[in-house]
């Protein structure tokens, strides 16, 4: 089954449930073209996903290490649905929209989880710039200091992060405060109940960012979004200006074939383009994947 979105032509999965493809055929006669994309790919490989990182244990340890942003798990859009927080993904913007704060996993009830994600990258680089802004009290750090180039920060800042994980530290120091806002976006759909070893049962949707009012509008949130003021805007943030400003062509290959590796759970789940260096890392993985039985 084909269906136009924007006029180009979109094929539905249509081995996916009759929900999944009703979903996909409203967000394609709504001009949510790369949410469409993004919710197809999702549903058709997220079994397999999980199938074949259970199958490694070696892989379920260094990509399943559990669930992230479980305080600020959600935001109650309506009876049916609430949208799932995954940090650096608009959720400001849902609840000055929704005019409701976060709740926790056991506040949801029985109502489904829409998300949104972005560029991987993009993402990791996002909470790098996040936490910077924020730790005035780490201008010590080297991944905070402004005097040194953009792509040596973000490899101090990676370094940060695998040593928090790796010693458990996110809990406590300064350090690993606020290190899940370059999570892989994959850890925020890690359901709780299970401590992160499984992908939470209730996601109906998932879409892009760049279409974060229209998923809101397809989820029932009554609500006008020429109402919202833009919120905790990068460009409109002093410190973030001044001091991590960045752009890929800042990075190497080399930082960014290792940046990849730590968050390719989200290139195995979502449609987007990895780095070309962990190109074919991703693609001999996906091969795999598709491989796998459920």
């Amino acid at each position: 089954m084909s269906v136009l979105c924007n006029g180009e032509e979109y094929i539905v999965d249509e081995t996916a449930s009759k929900e999944h493809v009703g979903n996909s055929i409203s967000m394609a006669q709504r001009g949510l073209c790369r949410s469409f994309q993004q919710n197809k790919k999702y549903f058709s490989v997220k079994d397999k996903v999980e199938a074949w990182i259970h199958s490694q244990p070696e892989k379920e340890k260094e990509l399943f290490y559990g669930p992230a942003g479980k305080n600020l798990f959600a935001v109650i859009l309506n009876d049916k649905y609430a949208f799932k927080h995954i940090f650096k993904n608009g959720g400001t913007t849902v609840n000055q929209s929704a005019k409701r704060g976060h709740v926790k996993p056991d506040e949801v009830g029985n109502r489904s989880l829409v998300a949104v994600v972005r560029d991987p990258i993009d993402h990791f680089m996002s909470g790098w710039a996040e936490c910077g802004s924020r730790a005035t009290d780490l201008k010590e750090s080297k991944w905070f200091d402004p005097d040194i180039n953009v792509n040596k920060r973000a490899l101090f800042w990676l370094w940060n992060l695998e040593s928090c994980l790796s010693t458990k530290l996110r809990s406590r120091g300064p350090e690993c405060v606020c290190i899940s806002h370059s999570f892989p976006q994959a850890t925020f759909l890690l359901d709780p109940e299970t401590k992160g070893t499984s992908i939470l049962p209730n996601i109906e949707m998932v879409g892009h960012l760049s279409e974060l009012h229209g998923m809101l509008l397809l989820a029932g949130l009554d609500y006008d979004p020429s109402e919202v003021k833009s919120v905790r805007i990068a460009s409109t943030n002093p410190s973030k200006v001044s001091n991590f400003s960045w752009n890929k062509n800042m990075l190497s290959d080399g930082t960014l074939m290792l940046i990849c590796e730590f968050v390719i759970l989200d290139y195995y789940l979502f449609d987007f383009e990895p780095p070309a260096r962990c190109r074919d890392t991703v693609e001999s993985h996906s091969a795999m994947i598709a491989q796998m039985l459920v």
